[in-house]
C-alpha cells in the first residue's frame, strides 16, 4: 500500500482555506476489497473524521 497526502493552504480576505488531497494505492490482496466499493467507503468515513478534527482544531 502506498498513501500520499498533501494540504495547500490559500489565503483570502474571508479567511484561509485549507485544500486537503489524498492518493492511495492498493495491490495484491488488499486490492480486491475495493471491487465492492468497501474501499472507497471506509476512505469517505476516514477522511471526512479528518476535516471534522482539523475544523474543530482551527476553529479553537
Amino acid at each position: 500500500m502506498l498513501s500520499q497526502l498533501q494540504s495547500v493552504e490559500e489565503e483570502g480576505a474571508g479567511g484561509t482555506r485549507i485544500w486537503v488531497s489524498q492518493s492511495i494505492a492498493l495491490t495484491g490482496r488488499l486490492a480486491s476489497f475495493g471491487r465492492g466499493g468497501v474501499i472507497q467507503s471506509v476512505s469517505n468515513v476516514m477522511f471526512n473524521r479528518f476535516t471534522g478534527c482539523m475544523r474543530e482544531k482551527l476553529a479553537r
